[in-house]
């Protein structure tokens, strides 16, 4: 049956028009559209990946969240114990995604061999992120001991290595090897509710540790360690677990055979699918940002909502927690909700739902802000606006491209959406940690400008970014 189809891509490859020679830019775009259809076809719209793989894939993910949100509540706490400052406390949460960033080269290379002829092995980075994990829990929780900054920033930089896996989780609930057109969005979006469960829980957990252990008189168990002791037991049951159930696919759909005789135009044939054209460069790149902005976002808000919280209202670490892990469970519904409709709503009027109720939301706390109205009510209801207004804005966005664009470019997508995630991660909860120094009135201002780019870039690539439903 694969071969069959292998055949007939293959075919639809070799028929030409006779006016090949003087087709227009128009023709070639439609010839590459045309072949595109065919090889999304083979993957077939129904293909779901392994349950198994899957399911360890999503928990990989929900405790990942968990890991990189547990210090939220009490990295203010700890680095002011051993010596340092509000901004730190915000490095010692995005720290983890610049050795991400810098480890990623190098996952690709051991993920994507050159004999894999295209096919991703997920298995390698997975192993790889628990056991790095359960270093970096191990690490965090021994720096209290040694009295030690700088143990704790080694321990967040070896975290990110696992935090790599954040490019694979995207990759496998978008890959065409493994999951069909039909369920991209769908799988996509459970991804998004996995982390954002995570990110609930981990606040709660780390505040809810840390009021357990608050009598502690331990210097390895403690309100500032236990909550990381308790995940790198989590990490290691799931290593065990994913040693012996999970595995990677079989390599059974073919490739899709490079072209280096599609007609003479700009379109991405012209380079055998190496580069894209610059509609899909433009894609990429607004995809790009939009993601990059989300995700500042979202962790600009977590990382200041315990200083802003013990400002404002004199809440204590755990307090700060529940309030984080409720506003991210009250949007789990709504966002369970969205993948479902999904199959029925356009990728793109996702991502603008997404992003006008973001910017709406930001706004509105801008003016309660400005009139010195920010009752805890409302406070709490802005930022689960903010928080549901950006997740759902992101979590079509690889699906999208993933339908757009031709395989070769699909790794290409991830990657750069990755790094913009990354970034983000790095940049957003420093810039959270030093609200009390940039003033909150800069805080939301920054944020509402970089959301208002956000909403012109996508309606840039508006038209462009239609694609089929259902």
């Amino acid at each position: 049956m694969e071969l069959k189809l292998e055949e007939e891509i293959i075919d639809k490859f070799d028929k030409r028009p006779e006016n090949y020679e003087k087709s227009t830019e128009k023709q070639g775009y439609e010839f590459t559209q045309q072949t595109f259809d065919v090889t999304e076809q083979s993957d077939s719209t129904d293909r779901k990946p392994p349950a198994i793989s899957a399911a360890l894939m999503l928990m990989n993910n929900l405790v990942l969240s968990i890991s990189f949100s547990i210090v939220i509540p009490t990295s203010d706490t700890y680095v002011k114990v051993l010596g340092g400052s509000e901004v730190l406390s915000g490095l010692i949460i995005g720290l983890p995604m610049i050795t991400a960033l810098v480890t990623l080269y190098p996952m690709l290379l051991l993920s994507n061999p050159k004999s894999a002829n295209g096919f991703t092995f997920y298995k390698r980075p997975y192993l790889c992120s628990c056991v790095t994990a359960i270093l970096g829990h191990i690490l965090y929780s021994l720096a209290f001991k040694a009295k030690s900054i700088a143990l704790i920033l080694v321990s967040r930089i070896i975290l990110g290595i696992a935090c790599v896996m954040y490019l694979y989780h995207k990759k496998f609930m978008s890959d065409r090897i493994l999951v069909g057109p039909k369920y991209r969005t769908f799988m996509s979006t459970l991804n998004i509710i996995m982390q954002t469960a995570g990110i609930a829980i981990g606040p709660f957990l780390g505040g809810l540790m840390a009021k357990a252990s608050s009598h502690s008189h331990n210097a390895i168990w403690n309100q500032y360690t236990s909550g990381n002791w308790l995940l790198s037991f989590f990490w290691a049951a799931l290593l065990i677990l994913s040693s012996i159930f999970y595995y990677d696919a079989d390599c059974d759909i073919p490739p899709v055979p490079p072209r280096t005789d599609a007609p003479h135009t700009n379109s991405e044939t012209q380079t055998a699918h190496r580069r894209p054209n610059l509609a899909s460069t433009i894609k990429i790149v607004v995809s790009g940002y939009i993601a990059f902005s989300c995700f500042f976002t979202m962790e600009a808000y977590q990382a200041s909502i315990p200083i802003y919280t013990n400002y404002l209202y004199g809440y204590s670490p755990f307090q700060s927690g529940n309030f984080l892990a409720l506003a991210c469970l009250i949007d789990i519904p709504f966002l369970l909700l969205f993948s479902f409709l999904s199959r029925w709503i356009e990728d793109r009027k996702i991502t603008l739902i997404g992003i006008i109720i973001t910017v709406v939301s930001v706004a509105v706390h801008l003016i309660v802000n400005k009139i010195h109205k920010e009752y805890l009510q409302l406070y709490f209801t802005l930022f689960t606006l903010v928080f549901f207004g950006t997740s759902i804005a992101f979590s079509p966005l690889v699906s999208l491209l993933t339908k757009q664009l031709h395989p070769d470019h699909h790794l290409l997508a991830s990657v750069v959406i990755q790094i913009s995630i990354a970034a983000a991660d790095t940049v957003g909860p420093v810039f959270g940690g030093a609200i009390r120094v940039i003033t909150s009135q800069g805080f939301l201002a920054t944020l509402l400008a970089l959301n208002t780019l956000t909403t012109i870039f996508m309606l840039s690539i508006w038209k462009t970014a239609k694609v089929k439903i259902g």
